[in-house]
């Protein structure tokens, strides 16, 4: 990939510092990243077809210098990459993984509200990152550490989120351990 494909947007909104904070609340040996990135290079954009070529794809997007500069914690410590397997997702659940991981939170702590809060929550935050353009979206997730940041244990999740009308993706990356 080349160098300046890719470009971390600074989105300040309310509802994603919400989310940070809560995930940060109870994953409390781990973190969270929530980034945004235009996209520059339209190949990006190309999700291959076949399963088996997608953890090639999503580590080249990952390991590139753009990404490795935008999220330097991320990255800090990390000599080597491992290639997890990214699952589509139905854009009419991503919503709901995300209601996951904040309803069940991480190794010690548990989100204090309902699993409808949670929800509700989750939902506010794809209102920010994609409003109701569910058509527009590829999301994508993996539970497998795929850089030292992650514990490689039971509250590793990883959402790739593209928005092809907007040329922008998300990531999303939760980890904790005990």
């Amino acid at each position: 990939m080349r160098k300046d494909s890719i470009e971390k947007i600074r989105i300040r909104n309310e509802v994603i510092e919400e989310v940070k904070d809560e995930i940060c609340r109870t994953h409390v040996n781990g973190g969270v990243i929530i980034e945004c990135f235009q996209i520059h290079n339209e190949e990006v954009l190309h999700t291959p077809d076949f399963i088996e070529e997608n953890a090639a794809y999503f580590m080249s997007i990952l390991t590139s210098e753009d990404i490795k500069a935008a999220i330097p914690q991320l990255y800090k410590g990390c000599h080597s990459y491992f290639q997890p397997t990214f699952t589509p997702c139905c854009q009419f659940t991503v919503d709901g993984g995300i209601a996951r991981s904040i309803y069940c939170g991480g190794a010690y702590e548990r989100f204090y509200g309902t699993p409808k809060e949670a929800k509700k929550l989750a939902e506010k935050l794809c209102d920010v990152m994609f409003e109701d353009r569910l058509f527009d979206i590829e999301a994508y997730k993996t539970n497998e550490a795929w850089c030292s940041w992650f514990y490689d244990v039971a509250w590793d999740d990883t959402w790739f989120i593209i928005d092809k009308k907007l040329k922008r993706f998300w990531l999303i990356c939760i980890t904790d351990t005990d």
